[in-house]
């Protein structure tokens, strides 16, 4: 088995802002759970997704030597790479500025690193990627009919978009499965985290990382 800091060292300088230990605790509850389908809406640069699409590819070839009852775990990633979609709703003024400043160039650029990452790690098997964005690829993927073992909601900040993706996708999550809200101490989050606990009465699992006193990233279980 691949150690998780050897892992880490290969993405730890890519574009993102996950931290260590978001990445390591995603990693190990991967390993754990063993899902079949993962998925993530805003990849970016990577800095998360490829530490979950290494463990899901770890119990692959641990597990799945030999085992015809085993399916291959599969993960799929959701990032349009450009600015207009980061900027839609309530990000604030400082978030707004900071996407429109990307270029068309930086965002070609980040997306080939991705990919040259990908294709290095021998990892394509193991994902799906799809330029575009949550709200284009949901007919896509309702019409896929497919359950998730793990979704992890990374994308837009804004209340109306991360509402739309808790909203839209977390029905597809299997009953005992996991969703991973990033970002959850911005307040334009607040509502919709609101939703999740009181509306869906999903059950809180851990808080992954804090900012300050605050959860900036927590996981939860769908119990029904």
């Amino acid at each position: 088995m691949k150690p998780f800091d050897d892992i880490w060292g290969r993405y730890k300088d890519i574009h993102g802002w996950c931290l260590e230990e978001k990445a390591r605790y995603l990693y190990n509850h991967i390993l754990e759970t063993d899902p079949e389908l993962v998925m993530e809406i805003g990849i970016f640069g990577g800095k998360s997704f490829f530490p979950i699409v290494e463990a899901v590819k770890e119990n692959d070839v641990q597990l799945g030597l030999g085992n015809k009852n085993k399916k291959g775990g599969m993960c799929i990633g959701l990032e349009p790479w450009e600015s207009a979609p980061a900027i839609e709703g309530d990000n604030g003024k400082d978030a707004d500025e900071w996407w429109e400043a990307i270029d068309d160039r930086t965002w070609a650029g980040i997306m080939g690193v991705f990919y040259n990452l990908a294709r290095g790690g021998n990892l394509m098997e193991w994902m799906e990627i799809h330029r575009t964005t949550s709200k284009d690829f949901l007919p896509v993927f309702t019409d896929m009919d497919r359950k998730l073992d793990l979704l992890h909601i990374d994308g837009n900040h804004s209340t109306e978009q991360a509402m739309f993706d808790v909203v839209s996708y977390t029905p597809f999550i299997k009953s005992g499965g996991y969703l991973v809200m990033d970002d959850m101490d911005w307040p334009s989050l607040e509502t919709v985290i609101e939703y999740i606990e009181r509306k869906l009465k999903y059950e809180w699992i851990d808080a992954i990382t804090y900012n300050g006193n605050l959860c900036s990233c927590g996981i939860y279980r769908k119990v029904k």
